[in-house]
């Protein structure tokens, strides 16, 4: 488990741009160069001296790939410029201790799962991708419609549209008898655990698992967004776009990662493949059609995007993943993104394929190097 250490600075102001503006700032100042106030606004004088630093710095090498400093940008700048100084990280809002919303009268049991499930997502990332959150996360659970809409409203970063699209969620999400369901808006992480149960460490250590899963799954959405710069909404799309990229690369890449820290090395191996080849190929769902946002509403559906996203990840390697988010936020297109790292357009990956999907020998084979 890795302990989740607290920054220099708390806030509980909900405005994810302020907050890694001000951790660049700060991060800025510490490696000797002047962006002026720490205000949390990217302007003239912060955007000059990250110019400087990115010109003189004697590691700049290593933020060579970093788009102009913004307020969109800023994730990025945090977490990268964290590389060049061993100070320079604590300034990470990731770093503040982060805010659970449970019921506190259900006893111990959900808010240690919740903590303990966090550090170990937390550190799954940082260890195997190398991958570490740089905006301050918030979680809440409960096992019900009432009980997640009372613990959102504890949240800082809960505003009304968002409630209101948590509330749809957890209409189909909460209530339910059996199993885990999990949501995340931004960067806050939200779940619904099954009815009944007495809450204590015993019933926590039953459903850690499943839990952990789920947590990894959600988490792994948060990395997506903070790597394509979505944390601070694009002013210039509606609120129902994303930049996101293809929804079966979405939600396929967030399931394959969860398989992985609960499978261990399992996701590489044949057997797994074969099982994924085999649910995927029992309809007749294209990756075309799962494209747009919440396109992938059904286990038929997820298990022809994870499918896909299984192809990507063996043909080119895990990493590519990742990397395919990064480049949506340095070039701010998903489409020329896929292009960039997986060097064939978006539309003829879906081509090619569709045109293995039925025959196992043959898109193992693709996913293998063959063409």
């Amino acid at each position: 488990m890795v302990a989740v250490a607290c920054s220099v600075f708390n806030t509980a102001q909900a405005d994810p741009a302020r907050d890694l503006s001000r951790c660049v700032q700060h991060q800025i100042t510490d490696l000797g160069y002047n962006p002026g106030p720490i205000d949390g606004v990217i302007g003239p004088q912060t955007r000059k001296a990250a110019a400087q630093l990115r010109q003189t710095h004697p590691l700049r090498g290593l933020i060579s790939n970093l788009p102009p400093v913004d307020r969109y940008s800023a994730v990025s700048w945090c977490r990268e410029l964290s590389r060049l100084s061993a100070t320079a990280g604590r300034y990470r809002p990731a770093l503040d201790v982060p805010k659970i919303a449970v019921d506190d009268t259900l006893g111990i049991g959900p808010r240690g799962l919740v903590k303990m499930s966090a550090q170990s997502a937390m550190g799954f990332f940082r260890s195997k991708h190398s991958i570490r959150l740089t905006s301050r996360v918030e979680f809440a659970a409960s096992n019900s419609l009432e009980g997640i809409s009372t613990q959102a409203k504890t949240l800082d970063s809960t505003t009304p549209p968002r409630l209101s699209h948590l509330r749809d969620w957890a209409k189909t999400g909460c209530g339910r008898k059996t199993g885990v369901t999990g949501v995340a808006f931004n960067t806050a992480i939200f779940f619904c655990w099954p009815l009944g149960g007495s809450h204590n460490k015993v019933w926590a250590n039953l459903i850690r698992k499943e839990f952990e899963h789920v947590m990894v799954h959600e988490m792994m959405h948060l990395v997506q967004r903070e790597l394509a710069h979505e944390v601070v909404p694009q002013r210039q799309r509606k609120k129902s776009q994303s930049n996101m990229g293809p929804n079966w690369l979405v939600e396929g890449a967030a399931v394959l990662i969860a398989d992985q820290y609960s499978r261990k090395t399992k996701t590489q191996t044949r057997s797994y493949f074969l099982g994924l080849h085999r649910r995927a190929s029992a309809n007749d769902v294209t990756l075309f059609e799962l494209r747009n946002h919440n396109a992938v509403p059904e286990n038929r559906a997820y298990y022809a995007a994870t499918l896909a996203t299984h192809v990507l990840a063996q043909r080119y390697g895990t990493a590519s993943l990742f990397d395919f988010w990064r480049n949506v936020g340095i070039i701010g297109s998903a489409e020329r993104a896929f292009a960039e790292t997986f060097g064939l357009p978006l539309a003829t990956y879906e081509q090619v394929f569709e045109e293995h999907r039925r025959s196992f020998v043959s898109l193992i084979a693709y996913a293998q190097g063959e063409d």
